[in-house]
């Protein structure tokens, strides 16, 4: 079988915040950075589309995307979860209930308190969407049927009961406090329901919970997106071609929709959300290669209609031209290391996706120093084969100036006031740069020059650059002051224990500051992929990820327990499953 690969302007980062206990360390990471969110009740009813992202994001791996029960990490929970997809249980939920349980958590059960991460407002749109696990839009539309035949004469068409004084149902403060049952029971003991007598059980649920959707924000969900499959070797259309729509909100995957091209290679998808919250991706394969649309793109406000197209080329394993149109150092210092994040955007001056001779499209090399080197956007964990001296990448490189990026770090070990790095360079460089965090250091270089200071999320960042260098130069890179740094731990809260800050110190950078990195570089859709890749095909963390992450969840239970915030017995059997978890990682 041939090696599927990934082509659109980059491959990506895994995360690993995932699974039950990454639930509980996403709440971790949050109040250790951010004050608790102010409660707020919704001014009008939950949004359940806004509620699917963060359902996507922080609740599949215990729940899983449906809702059954079936994540990844269910197994790892003492005692089954609810299924949210089983009507008979949804029947019975009471909304304020869901409101009190995600706010304050179970800990006992290892689901994590949220408040400390979602408003009020969060949570309601949550609950609405979960509310909506156990129905299908055909069921929706059935009871919106029913309901308009045999309901809308007394109770109005939106519901409202306006003009006969009779219940809203609108009114989500009020049926956020009832049961559906409940709801169902106050139906059938009314004598003014006898002439719908005639519904069946089916169609009065299915009606009942179309009402309750009447209380939710409405999206529009007209929206229309179409596209073109088009060769760019040859500039023709591709026809009869597979096309998939990725809808991504708050960087985590909703849905995927697939379509076929026609004659012309134009494909169409219709009834979707316009929400300016959601973004799109349109993805193909040609000669086993995957290919994205260069960029998301959401619909525009009031707007319906939206076209992406998808670019694919024919392949070449003869070198039509390949350099680094960009190099960039983000730097970091500790107090015995150097971590540097690199990014090298690798371009393609042909026609054509190089896939290299024997599948090896682009060797490099890194500084003799470095130790720790991670791939961050290797999502196979066989993409970057060992040489001699270095690495050879194994991924295609399509045209333009941003066919493909390599995303490594790497640390270097220091024990002065001052360390000087060699800076390997593999093939010539139109641009390259360095992003230095402010921390006490000073840098200075034979190739780079200071720009400007940039401010990053809460962080200032010293910028350097420089132009064309030599592919198989070295260039010299000095930092000083390396006895004078100061430190601020994640989310700038100088409360955070210095215990905590070391462990996230090694871990891969988070996802909001990839956005604001690649902000800073000129919001190259190179780097794009580096957010969205994952988020379409979620890789699961590998195992020094996975002993990092035990490790903050002990340090962080232990100051819970300290604070008197947990109750003794779940805290020495929450404390005793995350050190025989770590136990054998290590081992």
């Amino acid at each position: 079988m041939k090696k599927l690969s990934y082509i659109t302007s980059t491959n990506a980062i895994s995360f690993f915040c995932s699974g039950m206990i990454g639930c509980l360390l996403l709440f971790i990471l949050i109040s250790l950075s951010h004050g608790t969110a102010s409660a707020q009740e919704p001014i009008s009813g939950p949004s359940a589309i806004e509620g699917q992202a963060l359902w996507s994001e922080n609740c599949t791996p215990c729940h899983g995307q449906t809702g059954v029960g079936d994540g990844s990490t269910a197994a790892s929970i003492a005692g089954p979860l609810p299924d949210f997809t089983d009507p008979a249980f949804i029947q019975e939920v009471v909304p304020t209930d869901y409101l009190e349980t995600i706010k304050e958590g179970r800990i006992e059960n290892m689901m994590p308190p949220w408040k400390g991460r979602f408003s009020d407002e969060q949570i309601w749109n949550l609950i609405a969407y979960v509310l909506l696990l156990s129905t299908s839009q055909a069921d929706l539309e059935a009871g919106q049927a029913t309901y308009a035949q045999n309901c809308a004469s007394c109770h109005g068409e939106n519901g409202t009961g306006e003009e006969t004084n009779l219940p809203d149902f609108q009114d989500w403060q009020s049926l956020s406090q009832q049961s559906l049952s409940v709801i169902q029971t106050a139906y059938s003991q009314s004598l003014a329901h006898d002439d719908v007598a005639t519904m069946s059980d089916d169609e009065t649920w299915q009606t009942l919970v179309y009402l309750r959707t009447l209380a939710f924000a409405q999206p529009r969900i007209d929206g229309i997106l179409t596209g073109q499959l088009i060769n760019r070797t040859t500039d023709q259309p591709m026809p009869d071609m597979v096309v998939k729509l990725h809808l991504l909100q708050n960087k985590a995957r909703l849905e995927t929709l697939t379509a076929q091209t026609d004659a012309d290679g134009n494909y169409t998808f219709s009834d979707l959300p316009t929400s300016p919250l959601i973004e799109y991706m349109v993805e193909a394969v040609y000669e086993d290669i995957f290919y994205l649309s260069q960029e998301p793109a959401s619909f525009a406000p009031a707007e319906n209609l939206l076209t992406l197209d998808v670019e694919v080329y024919d392949t070449t394993t003869t070198d039509p031209g390949i350099n680094i149109t960009q190099l960039h150092y983000l730097i970091s210092l500790s107090p015995i290391e150097i971590r540097i994040d690199q990014i090298m955007v690798v371009g393609n001056s042909g026609q054509e996706t190089y896939i290299g001779q024997d599948g090896k499209t682009f060797q490099f090399t890194l500084p003799a120093e470095a130790e720790g080197i991670t791939f961050q956007n290797d999502t196979t964990g066989s993409r970057f084969v060992p040489t001699d001296d270095g690495y050879t990448d194994t991924e295609p490189i399509a045209p333009g100036t941003e066919g493909a990026s390599i995303v490594v770090t790497y640390f270097i070990p220091h024990d002065g006031d001052s360390s000087s790095l060699t800076m390997p360079i593999s093939a010539d460089v139109d641009h390259v740069s360095a992003l230095m965090q402010d921390q006490g250091a000073t840098l200075t270089s034979d190739r780079l020059e200071f720009a400007n200071k940039r401010q990053i999320q809460d962080q200032l960042y010293s910028l350097f650059t420089g132009e064309n260098l030599e592919g198989g130069t070295d260039f010299a890179l000095t930092i000083s002051d390396l006895d004078n740094l100061t430190f601020t731990p994640p989310g700038g809260d100088p409360s955070a224990p210095a215990a905590v800050a070391s462990i996230l110190s090694n871990g891969p950078l988070e996802q909001t500051t990839w956005l604001a990195i690649i902000m800073a570089l000129g919001g190259l859709s190179a780097l794009l992929a580096v957010i969205f890749y994952p988020t379409i095909y979620p890789q699961p963390e590998n195992d020094e990820t996975k002993q990092k992450r035990l490790l903050l969840m002990l340090v962080r239970l232990d100051e819970m327990a300290e604070a008197g915030e947990l109750d003794e017995t779940v805290y020495h059997r929450a404390r005793a499953k995350y050190k025989a978890e770590l136990i054998q990682v290590i081992q």
